[in-house]
């Protein structure tokens, strides 16, 4: 895929590049900017995105950070900034705009500060979930990590600036995050009122600050480089189960999802989110995802975080609210599951969710491993179950994150009102446009909240034949869920354009505004691109 030339600043010329790095190499010291091909290889997503990327920086502190922007804003040169660039599936660690300098934060990796009694952790961006997963255990702190699927690896401020979403409390990344500070494209440092006025730790118990919510425009924007944030994390319960269920066949997704909704009202926090799909039935049917699948062969899973009496009183009354629309309830926490694992017994009634269990035993310890708050290389492994010839080499995860780009995977996160309705016109046009493109996704629907559903389409290809196909693949998804209503909550880096032409966006109207009056010169790229008519020029 060649790279698209949208460069963030107009005039960039070479003699501004060579004068800023030369700059920046005095600063940082070469071994600290990067440049032909170690700066390329930040070209690192399996979607096969790509952009020009002149040079990388890698500063180790925030002074560094604010004498990079003073230099970038001398010279007019455009800067893109990562944490720990494990942006998988939505561009990686490239730019959004074309021949920008990268700053790759993930050598600011200190956890500054843990409030231990409240659980509130202040981390800069290159600190990983799996850091401080271990920092909590090595600690014997009694917090868990909401973490993601991706990777031991990957950045938790990055996580929640993308608006990223767990399977547990707290679910969305970004609403657990209470502060932040951030370095301006003119070199200046903001933080909230609450922390000018000299409450520290209010400002980082305290989410909302005083005035308007600035900290919201350093998510998914482009506004300054975010050099630690303060979150809250969830209290360790005493148990962790998770449930897997089926719907009855004689129910409706309508009646499915009243039943759901009012669940998931009612536990709040309690239960993690329901992931609604076709697990089970993959594992014993040879038919295409794409196929019509009868909602008996879905498959509802989620996880309970809660006191032992509290766990009871929750699948007490799941079972009663669900028993109308589900049937072929299985709930395990880890010793339940190593007890079930070694009775006979409980599988000589072999139910489809039994059977899944059973045969995938090793996977369920992962999952409740998972939603424990123990980050796992799980989904780093799924991403290359079309190449199992890949795995059987038994390659460590530092090894599959440097090849995940011959992977092949584009993600496609489109928000869906938590209804069946929705639910049937989404999946009837992921069958036919899926069938036009010839392609065959994996999906599943996830039932975050009692109002909306997040729906999550993995579009795995081989980048070598049907690169082209995939991308307008994606492209179509987009355009027919935009049709119906459904849009993604983030979007790929080459995506920026689709949601509107901007010409009579009241958003991107008043965007263009508030960047100007931050970013004169455009130095940072957003992650949603502004169409051409709303850009300073």
């Amino acid at each position: 895929m060649t790279p698209q030339n949208h460069s963030n600043v107009l005039g960039l010329s070479a003699f501004n590049l060579d004068k800023a790095l030369s700059e920046w190499s005095i600063l940082l010291g070469t071994d600290h900017v990067l440049m032909g091909d170690k700066a390329q290889a930040y070209n690192n997503c399996p979607s096969q995105s790509t952009r020009h990327i002149p040079a990388v920086l890698v500063p180790t502190c925030q002074e560094d950070v604010r004498k990079i922007m003073l230099i970038a804003a001398r010279y007019h040169v455009p800067v893109h900034p990562i944490s720990t660039g494990k942006n998988w599936g939505f561009g990686g660690a490239a730019p959004s705009a074309n021949s920008s300098v990268i700053i790759d934060l993930h050598k600011m990796n200190r956890i500054i500060d843990f409030i231990p009694d409240l659980g509130i952790v202040t981390v800069e961006p290159g600190v990983t979930q799996g850091q401080l997963a271990d920092f909590l255990k090595r600690g014997n702190y009694p917090f868990m990590v909401a973490v993601s699927s991706a990777s031991p690896n990957c950045s938790i401020i990055g996580h929640a600036l993308e608006r990223g979403h767990s399977m547990m409390p707290y679910m969305d990344r970004f609403a657990s995050l209470t502060s932040l500070k951030a370095v301006l494209p003119n070199g200046e440092l903001y933080q909230s009122l609450l922390a000018d006025g000299g409450g520290e730790e209010i400002d980082r118990a305290y989410k909302w600050g005083v005035g308007p919510y600035l900290d919201g425009l350093f998510s998914q924007g482009g506004f300054g480089v975010v050099t630690q944030a303060s979150f809250i994390l969830s209290p360790k319960p005493e148990m962790v189960t998770m449930f897997l269920c089926r719907p009855r066949a004689d129910v409706t997704l309508d009646e499915l999802m009243v039943k759901l909704r009012r669940v998931k009202h009612d536990a709040g926090h309690l239960i993690s989110t329901f992931e609604l799909g076709t697990r089970p039935y993959a594992e014993s049917s040879e038919r295409k995802p794409t196929d019509t699948i009868p909602l008996s062969d879905w498959s509802v899973l989620g996880g309970i975080h809660a006191s032992r009496d509290m766990t009871k009183f929750v699948m007490k009354t799941m079972k009663r609210e669900l028993r109308g629309v589900a049937t072929d309830f299985v709930f395990l926490d880890a010793a339940t599951l190593e007890q079930r694992h070694a009775k006979k017994k409980f599988w000589q009634r072999e139910t489809p969710i039994r059977h899944y269990v059973r045969k995938n035993i090793n996977l369920m310890r992962d999952m409740l491993g998972f939603m424990a708050g123990q980050p796992q290389d799980m989904s780093m492994m799924y991403a290359y179950h079309r190449q199992p010839e890949v795995l059987n080499t038994n390659p460590v995860l530092k090894d599959l994150e440097a090849n995940l780009r011959d992977v092949g995977l584009i993600w496609y996160w489109p928000l869906l009102p938590a209804r069946g309705s929705d639910i049937r016109l989404f999946l009837q046009m992921l069958d036919r446009v899926s069938k036009q493109h010839g392609m065959n996704p994996v999906w599943n629907l996830n039932f975050e909240h009692s109002t909306f559903i997040s729906a999550g389409v993995h579009i795995f290809y081989d980048p070598k034949t049907q690169q082209d196909q995939a991308m307008a693949y994606y492209k179509n998804l987009f355009e027919e869920g935009k049709a119906l209503g459904y849009l993604p909550h983030r979007s790929h880096i080459d995506s920026g354009p689709l949601y509107t032409s901007g010409a009579h966006s009241h958003f991107y109207s008043l965007l263009s505004k508030i960047k100007t009056a931050v970013d004169p010169d455009n130095l940072i790229s957003m992650r949603v691109q502004m169409p051409k008519q709303n850009q300073k020029d």
